[in-house]
């Protein structure tokens, strides 16, 4: 007698837990596994961009919008009304810092983080900054510096978002020129 409630009792653990990786629950949030899936299987695009000196590969379902410093990489298309409200702190942000711009950006991130450390990106020294949390969003941003020949570029995103693990595929193909 005393086995088989230990059998059930295992028996439910073990489906409580397949029933939490199916539904996913990620920074308090519940994502539904479709979102997880169209992102892992579309289908991917190439970026180019020889100002910045970089490129990278992207899935397809996401939107990429460039201005003269900065590739925006967003699930929400141009046009969406939403792009103008704070549903966009869930975009990958790259910066080229030029000039005054590279002071900037170090006085303003060194007020910022909470911690740091050393990584590489495409083979070159990077660093790895993250926030504390800011008081809008209540999240944690992740920045990565690192120098190119036209200046430092800087790498950001919201930290636990849906689109986390499309936005760190996206890094890890990015190649600096």
């Amino acid at each position: 007698m005393k086995k088989q409630t230990i059998v059930i009792a295992l028996a439910i653990l073990v489906l409580i837990g397949l029933g939490w990786v199916v539904v996913g629950k990620k920074g308090g949030e519940k994502i539904a596994s479709d979102d997880i899936t169209t992102v892992a299987t579309t289908t991917k695009k190439i970026y180019e961009n020889s100002s910045f000196g970089i490129n990278f590969n992207y899935p397809s379902n996401l939107f990429v919008e460039e201005s003269k410093n900065n590739i925006l990489i967003t699930s929400i298309p141009p046009n969406d009304p939403r792009r103008q409200s704070s549903a966009m702190m869930g975009a990958l942000s790259l910066f080229v810092a030029q000039g005054k711009e590279i002071k900037n950006i170090q006085e303003t991130r060194k007020k910022e983080t909470l911690s740091s450390k050393e990584v590489t990106l495409d083979g070159h020294k990077a660093v790895e900054l993250t926030s504390v949390p800011d008081g809008y969003s209540g999240g944690t941003w992740i920045s990565i510096l690192v120098k190119t020949k036209n200046g430092i570029l800087e790498i950001r995103y919201l930290k636990g978002t849906t689109y986390e693990e499309a936005y760190l595929s996206i890094i890890e193909s990015i190649r600096i020129q």
